[in-house]
């Protein structure tokens, strides 16, 4: 709560020199206090650091913009179900991988970047679903393959589950509830996309 309201001590008028060791030591992890405190910190990037074995990353609340609760939300969802529910993990998470891909998206296309394409159909009126923008001959698959690569085949595979669909489109076989080894190896494809993001975004001038 002090993080996501970006509370400081000063607020709420503790003095840091008389907090215990312990306390000192949270805060400063938090970036409440300490050298850390101008950059505040990013829960989601504490999540991907966590589950995905990736650096630590400050930059989800700023790609996210508006958006960066309701990301949020949807990650710690599908981060709840990773054990208990793989299946339900694959769907929150693309639901993740989905918010996550359209802000980028807008970044590409404020900065007239290669790989933005246009998020809404000819009418302007409709958001363009997932799989469509992750289509292999499109713009950002050519410009970010292995990205492009990683989210598709998660959302492939959310599009397989029991609870999307009762029959797989292609072939008509009925649809099959998500395995633990299907699920690691999407957990290592999406390592390899949300690190892709991190290292374009941070070699940005």
């Amino acid at each position: 709560e002090l993080v996501q309201r970006d509370i400081s001590t000063h607020d709420l008028r503790l003095r840091v020199s008389r907090m215990s060791p312990e306390t000192k030591n949270v805060f400063k992890g938090l970036g409440l206090i300490g050298a850390t405190r101008s950059t505040k910190f990013d829960q989601i990037g504490d999540v991907i650091r966590s589950r995905f074995g990736l650096r630590y990353w400050r930059g989800w609340k700023p790609l996210l913009d508006a958006n960066f609760q309701h990301a949020l939300n949807l990650l710690l969802n599908a981060d709840s179900k990773f054990y208990s529910d793989k299946s339900g993990w694959l769907a929150s998470q693309n639901s993740f991988n989905d918010a996550v891909f359209r802000a980028f998206q807008k970044y590409l296309a404020d900065n007239n970047l290669a790989g933005a394409m246009t998020l809404v159909d000819g009418s302007g009126q409709r958001l363009r679903t997932f799989g469509q923008l992750l289509d292999a001959n499109g713009a950002f698959a050519r410009e970010f393959t292995a990205i492009a690569t990683a989210l598709r085949a998660a959302n492939d595979r959310r599009n397989r589950i029991p609870d999307s669909h009762p029959f797989e489109t292609k072939g008509g076989k009925q649809t099959k509830h998500l395995q633990s080894r299907e699920r690691d190896a999407l957990k290592t494809q999406l390592a390899t996309a949300y690190s892709g993001i991190m290292d374009f975004l941070d070699a940005q001038p």
